[in-house]
């Protein structure tokens, strides 16, 4: 529930100094509270609460959910801050208003997550003036301001605030009348007034849909989500509506040729990497029929980008003509940094498209393993175990130093068969060449072994240091099923069955790892060299 005094509006009261003056715990709490409610009070109503940036909300493999860091500003105006991501957030277990579990899980339905403010005493420090029996008592010296997570059953009660569509109406009419005046229509309409802060002042993340049988759980954080944009993207939104105004009112007095994007907008792909299908451009005439043989410019600024017309002569700048149909195709390989990008093509009249795309980061692959898959190891390697492993690209030291989360191994006895095999522990890893790491492990008590390495690249704890891009681990070394795979990743000791044993064979992968989208499990083995 939301404090009464955040609620209500009260004159402000500062410290007013003299010479002289006895500060104490009264006026020194004035000082700090004079500035801060006065801060709440213009977030609260001049910004407005929801998310300022970050705070994305994703789904694992294994069903929790990973708060982003981020910033947030809550219904009483207090500023939230998420430093480092949250993991292991279970939609389906409701909380109580403090974060902890709370009840029995939920088996379906809906369920939303909350980001909540709190305050933490810290520091605790001796208080040199203590109470009338002399008693020495300490008393903590800071208040850190933290957060929590609360999981509430159902959905919230509303989407975030909006126009409904009497005040649309009222606002922007189809017809104005004469004399209309748009900013007295839009003060009666929305009577804006100093409203409380709500009983709930949590802020909405996301809603999840609890999977059924066969089902898998779906994450919507932008339903009832709320987003406070800075006066920066508000100024580009306007930008884009006066490009929109621009265009009606040149569709009003068309020039004589006009030029649109026909098919291939707003594609994604890996930056410095060709797309995957071209981007139409359509010349019409006047009277909106195709135009052949108008010149066209076709150019991109962006660091890195290209054009072409015939997908082998790239050039940041083409002249291209509108074949008999009007159509252009023009093959665009993206710039060398991550985000939005465009090109523009442009009429002598000056009449333009323009085309948009996102180029993202490619995921970080293995390229090489050591020991090499189905390769022999001999008995001083299995005295000092290690693996090496070499990514295309520099991970996130904090993956390297605890590789549990997304590598693991499991030695294997064989004594003519595999007998039950034991997880072995992996230190952290030791930087090498470039970017090779190094994993040690305790000796393997066996003369005839085999070795089987998995990596997940769905972890969150493995990523490209420089993109935050998961690891693209899809290799397989080995022939077991994934069901064999998700069995083994989740043991201690495992003892294998025949089908299981049959499937320690080579498995035809070829390194590197990858099949150009994140994520994904990575298998091999190798064995001792006595084996026959």
């Amino acid at each position: 529930m939301t404090d009464p005094v955040l609620g209500a509006l009260q004159e402000p009261r500062r410290n007013k100094y003299f010479y002289g003056k006895l500060l104490d715990v009264t006026h020194l709490q004035m000082e700090q509270c004079y500035g801060i409610d006065k801060r709440w009070l213009l977030n609260r109503l001049a910004l407005g609460p929801g998310v300022l940036c970050g705070l994305g909300v994703t789904a694992g493999a294994d069903g929790t959910l990973c708060v982003s860091p981020g910033v947030a500003v809550d219904g009483c105006g207090r500023e939230i801050i998420v430093p480092t991501a949250r993991a292991s957030i279970d939609p389906a277990q409701p909380t109580d208003s403090s974060g902890n579990a709370s009840g029995d899980k939920l088996t379906g339905g809906h369920s939303t997550i909350y980001l909540c403010y709190t305050e933490c005493d810290a520091e605790p420090t001796l208080v040199y003036v203590s109470e009338c029996d002399g008693v020495p008592a300490n008393a903590p010296s800071t208040t850190v301001e933290k957060y929590r997570i609360v999981v509430a059953p159902g959905l919230p009660g509303s989407e975030p605030a909006a126009l409904t569509a009497a005040q649309r109406d009222a606002i922007f009419p189809k017809t104005p009348a004469q004399g209309f005046d748009r900013r007295m229509a839009t003060e009666q309409t929305l009577a804006i007034n100093c409203p409380a802060p709500p009983d709930m002042p949590c802020v909405v993340l996301a809603t999840a849909t609890l999977p059924g049988e066969g089902q898998q759980l779906v994450v919507d954080q932008y339903t009832y989500r709320a987003e406070v944009f800075s006066n920066t993207v508000l100024f580009e939104l306007i930008a884009a509506l006066a490009d929109r105004v621009d265009a009606c009112c040149a569709a009003v007095h068309p020039a004589t040729d006009t030029i649109a994007v026909d098919s291939g907008d707003n594609q994604s792909g890996q930056v410095s990497k060709q797309l995957s299908e071209p981007v139409g451009l359509l010349v019409s005439d006047s009277a909106a029929k195709p135009a052949g043989g108008v010149a066209v410019t076709i150019a991109t600024k962006d660091a890195g980008g290209a054009l072409s017309l015939d997908g082998a002569n790239f050039a940041t700048l083409v002249n291209a003509t509108s074949a008999a149909d009007g159509r252009i195709a023009v093959h665009w390989r993206l710039g060398s940094a991550t985000g939005p990008e465009s090109f523009t093509a442009t009429l002598a009249e000056g009449n333009s498209a323009t085309a948009h795309a996102t180029a993202t980061a490619a995921p970080p692959v293995v390229v090489l393993l050591d020991p090499a898959n189905a390769s022999s190891m001999d008995m001083a390697w299995a005295r000092q175990p290690t693996l090496s492993i070499t990514f295309d690209q520099e991970m996130k030291p904090a993956g390297l130093a605890n590789p549990d989360p997304w590598l693991r191994a499991w030695w294997f006895g064989v004594d003519g068969v595999m007998l039950q095999g034991h997880k072995m522990k992996l230190g952290p890893g030791k930087p090498g060449q470039g970017v090779e790491v190094t994993f040690g492990a305790g000796p393997i008590d066996s003369n005839q072994f085999v070795v089987i390495v998995l990596m997940r690249g769905s972890s969150p704890e493995i990523v490209a240091a420089a993109s935050g891009v998961a690891l693209d681990a899809d290799f397989r070394g080995t022939r077991l099923s994934q069901s064999q795979v998700d069995a083994l990743w989740n043991s201690q000791q495992f003892t294998p069955d025949n089908a299981f044993r049959a499937a320690v064979t080579d498995g035809g992968g070829v390194l590197p790892s990858g099949d150009g989208t994140p994520g994904g499990y990575f298998h091999a083995f190798f064995r001792s060299d006595v084996i026959g």
